[in-house]
């Protein structure tokens, strides 16, 4: 899970075999009209867990992300973001938004949570099996009894 952009509870392995899978994971549209649509996604991969994802996007691609994990484990507060990044783009974080820049365009992404930390990591994902390239990991670390944020982004030309 630590290639994919998602919202995971942090120390949490993820259920791998298909076979010992017996729990939830779909997508859901949930509005299409004319100046946007969103779906939903919904799994338990992670076991005491549910997920769920809401992404809204509009006619002028700029998009929203909402996570949602609950758990009926007690003493579990440790929750992290990633969000995958091409290697090429610069990443500046400031007190209020974040800002990844490319070329010609730069995506400021704004969020309604307070993190104990943001940070950025240079990986390693698989384009295609077994080839390795480089990327950033733009991580987000919660503490909290459940993790409910929201993340907002756009699009600002150069």
């Amino acid at each position: 899970h630590f290639a994919h952009s998602v919202s995971y509870p942090k120390g949490i392995t993820p259920i791998r075999n298909l076979k010992n899978y017996k729990g939830i994971s779909q997508v859901t549209l949930t509005e299409k009209s004319k100046t946007s649509f969103s779906f939903e996604m919904k799994t338990d991969i992670f076991e005491n867990f549910s997920s769920k994802r809401y992404v809204s996007i509009d006619n002028t691609f700029n998009f929203s992300i909402e996570d949602l994990i609950i758990s009926n484990l007690v003493n579990h507060k440790d929750y992290e973001t990633r969000f995958i990044i091409p290697a090429d783009k610069k990443i500046i974080i400031s007190d209020q938004y974040i800002d990844i820049i490319g070329k010609n365009v730069t995506l400021r992404l704004s969020f309604n949570l307070s993190a104990k930390s943001v940070s950025v990591e240079d990986i390693k994902i698989s384009k295609v099996f077994n080839q390795l390239i480089n990327a950033k990991a733009l991580i987000f670390e919660f503490q909290r009894d459940s993790l409910n944020v929201k993340y907002d982004f756009v699009w600002l030309p150069h």
